[in-house]
């Protein structure tokens, strides 16, 4: 039986009567501590997820659950460091990384399970429902955009030149505080219904709502961000051309990218077709706990020292065999191992030579 402990008891683990017990103190906020502990008496390993500090939204419980689920049937491992903010280096495993050298491996978010703060209740019920209103809708032919400019400079940037730029963009923007107010904010449901294109902004971090408009179907312009996330990063990152189109960090190509997605719109829905069918493959909740499952026992086995096997004969043989001939050497003519050890023998022998 799975178990997740509810707001009153943080700890998330496979076995209800098996304590989580750790003596880390909670010296870092949105971090949570991940081991995997034999169970007395039973076959079975059991999974504890605790958080260490402070913590926001429903991050350390989603992401518990996840973990739970990724680590069944693993072997018991010593405590990994996940990092539950927008950005990390110094953790095992993170949602985000720096685009820089950083030990931390990137792993799926909690919002591949349900995002409660902007009311979506499951990822892959939102995802196929956002998916069918882009089929019966007709949007109107603009590339638009609905948050808040609170978490970002540069969003204040981008929404004062999207604002000079009417007949391109649309924009629904929300005060600070009030984005997860049902009656202010506007869904992605309604976003979709309404925008022919979709654009997504740089905030505080990575960004959770690029996964879900792949699964649209919409043409996406993706502002460039300095943090690589999961669906950006290792071989089933999306690609700039052929599941987004692009835009520069410094927002230089904001407008004439938009543009080219309004005036060139088959180009562009052949590229929202190819996202939204990498988003169905890699972009599911199904394949978030798989890479979670992935990236764990590839910090695990990292951690694990590794025997040095001897070198087989063959390998010997082929060693010797490879290297140069040198006639100073009374026995550089024989060219295995066992033929030299044998003429060595023979040289050491009194009254023989070679």
């Amino acid at each position: 039986m799975n178990h997740v402990g509810a707001p009153g008891n943080p700890a998330a683990s496979t076995h209800r009567d098996v304590p989580c017990i750790h003596t880390r103190q909670p010296a870092q906020s949105q971090v949570i501590f991940v081991w995997r502990q034999a169970v007395r008496g039973s076959s079975t390993n059991n999974t504890c997820v605790v958080p260490l500090g402070k913590t926001w939204e429903q991050r350390a419980p989603l992401t518990g659950q996840q973990i739970v689920e990724a680590t069944q049937g693993m072997a018991p491992f010593d405590g990994l460091t996940v990092s539950i903010g927008d950005s990390a280096c110094n953790a095992d495993l993170a949602f985000a990384v720096p685009r820089t050298t950083c030990r931390a491996r990137v792993i799926p978010d909690y919002i591949f399970s349900a995002w409660p703060s902007v009311g979506i209740a499951s990822f892959d019920s939102t995802a196929r429902e956002l998916a069918l209103l882009a089929k019966r809708s007709v949007p109107r032919p603009v590339c638009g955009w609905a948050g808040t400019t609170s978490t970002s400079k540069a969003r204040v940037a981008a929404v004062a030149l999207m604002r000079s730029n009417p007949g391109v963009f649309a924009l629904h923007e929300v005060k600070p505080l009030k984005v997860i107010d049902a009656r202010r904010r506007l869904s992605l449901g309604e976003q979709v219904e309404q925008w022919s294109c979709l654009v997504d902004l740089v905030g505080g971090g990575y960004s959770g709502r690029v996964p879900l408009l792949l699964h649209t179907g919409r043409p996406l312009l993706y502002v460039e961000r300095q943090v690589r996330a999961f669906y950006d990063s290792g071989p089933d990152a999306i690609r700039p051309w052929k599941h987004y189109v692009p835009a520069r960090a410094d927002l230089s190509d904001l407008v004439e990218k938009a543009r080219w997605i309004l005036e060139h719109r088959e180009q562009a829905q052949r590229i929202a077709a190819q996202g939204q069918a990498h988003a169905l493959q890699h972009l599911t909740r199904a394949a978030a706990v798989a890479a979670i499952r992935a990236r764990i026992l590839e910090v695990v086995a990292q951690r694990t020292p590794h025997r040095r096997e001897p070198a087989s004969r063959e390998l010997k043989t082929e060693r010797v065999a490879n290297q140069p001939y040198n006639k100073a050497e009374p026995c550089a003519s024989a060219r295995t191992i066992a033929r030299r050890r044998a003429c060595f023998a023979r040289s050491r022998s009194p009254g023989r030579s070679v």
